[in-house]
């Protein structure tokens, strides 16, 4: 399932004479390594995407003794992170988004919820009523209406892409229960103020954290000497 369709011109008089053609894609050989068979204990699938939450993972959450199955040509890899939930991790972009979620439609079909969490600038962010933007802004898309109050539902015309996106899209159109919620931040370092609004959505994914395994750059401080 690839989402999405290229519409070409109907006559070569509008395409320039830097018109290339471009090669027939082939996909690649997928080949999982580990246990990549659906677990029965299967209840919470979590995706996570995005160089600075993965980082964030990396140093709370996932153990690599926990690493349960993996597809290296994708950039994937799957976490058991205990109590029915496991990890999805994304970090290439070598094979389509959709290839992916076919790979994964066992996993997804059989979770009885499914998270995603993405990145994005915070530049990108558009809205006009405000006035002033936080260093990290959450906002979600759901299947639920009632899930995770506490987030705003993200405004139009913000746009969200990626694994996380491709997720949430199979599972409206499949009636699966699933939620994205997507983080947006600026370029700064990661640090004890602009990791805690994600920190706290992580806990409340009831995902164990080990706070005291991360060493986060410390505040910069305005004194001067």
């Amino acid at each position: 399932m690839v989402f999405g369709e290229i519409v070409e011109p109907s006559t070569r008089a509008l395409i320039d004479d830097e018109y290339e053609e471009y090669r027939e894609y082939i996909k690649p050989e997928l080949k999982w390594e580990g246990t990549f068979k659906a677990p029965p204990d299967l209840d919470t699938l979590i995706f996570v995407e995005g160089s600075k939450i993965l980082k964030l993972f990396d140093a709370l959450v996932l153990n690599k003794r926990d690493l349960v199955c993996m597809l290296k040509v994708a950039g994937i890899e799957i976490f058991n992170g205990k109590n029915g939930k496991y990890i999805v991790t994304y970090t290439k972009q070598e094979i389509t988004t959709g290839e992916i979620i076919e790979e994964l439609v066992e996993w997804l079909r059989k979770a009885a919820h499914i998270y995603a969490l993405t990145s994005e600038s915070a530049a990108s962010y558009q809205n006009l009523q405000m006035i002033e933007k936080p260093e990290t802004l959450i906002r979600k898309l759901s299947t639920e209406s009632n899930c995770f109050p506490n987030y705003k539902k993200l405004e139009s015309p913000n746009l969200v892409s990626g694994l996380g996106a491709d997720v949430l899209s199979f599972s409206i159109h499949t009636g699966l229960k699933s939620t994205l919620f997507v983080v947006y931040m600026d370029n700064s370092p990661l640090d004890s103020i602009n990791t805690s609004p994600i920190i706290q959505l992580i806990k409340l994914l009831d995902l164990n954290v080990n706070l005291s395994s991360t060493n986060l750059n410390p505040v910069p401080s305005n004194l001067y000497l």
